[in-house]
C-alpha cells in the first residue's frame, strides 16, 4: 500500500485560496482536494513541487463538465512576514486528465525559497473576484487548443 502524506499548512492555505468561489468547477475541485493526499514533495531551492493523488472514485472534471482535461490555476501569491519582506512567491495548481495533480510554489528569478517561510500573507493577484473568474474561464474553457 502506498504511504500518502498530509498537506502542510502552506499547501492547505494556497489550495483553499485558489479553489475558493461558487463556480461548480471550483466546487468539484474542492471535493477532489478534500479527498486527496500528498504523494510526495520535492524542494528545489527556489520552490517546491507537491504531487497530489485524488482517488479515482471521483470522476474527472471533463467527464462532468465541458472543460479541458489539462489546465492550471495560479491566482495567489504570498509574502513572508519576516526576513525579506519585499519578497513575493507564487503558486500554480496543475490539473491533469481532469484531476488535481500538482501544486508548485516558486520564487521569481533565482531568489532562493525563504528558510523562515512560517508566517506569511497570501494575496490574490487580481483583487476582484470577477477578474479571477474570467482568468479561470479562459484557462479551463474548451477551445481550439483543447488537449
Amino acid at each position: 500500500m502506498d504511504r500518502h502524506l498530509d498537506y502542510n499548512i502552506l499547501e492547505n492555505n494556497v489550495l483553499s485560496w485558489n479553489l475558493s468561489g461558487n463556480h461548480e468547477i471550483l466546487q468539484e475541485l474542492r471535493q477532489q482536494y478534500h479527498s486527496s493526499r500528498v504523494k510526495k514533495r520535492q524542494f528545489t531551492g527556489v520552490g517546491f513541487y507537491t504531487d497530489i493523488v485524488v482517488p479515482h472514485i471521483i470522476p474527472p472534471l471533463h467527464h462532468k463538465y465541458p472543460v479541458k482535461k489539462n489546465f492550471t490555476i495560479g491566482l495567489v501569491g504570498a509574502r513572508p512576514r519576516s526576513g525579506n519582506i519585499a519578497m513575493e512567491v507564487g503558486f500554480v495548481i496543475f490539473v491533469k486528465d481532469g484531476y488535481l495533480k500538482m501544486l508548485e510554489g516558486y520564487t521569481y528569478g533565482d531568489e532562493p525559497w525563504p528558510d523562515d517561510f512560517l508566517t506569511y500573507d497570501i494575496f490574490y493577484f487580481s483583487a476582484k473576484e470577477s477578474d479571477r473568474m474570467e482568468d479561470l474561464n479562459k484557462e479551463w474553457k474548451l477551445g481550439a487548443d483543447t488537449i
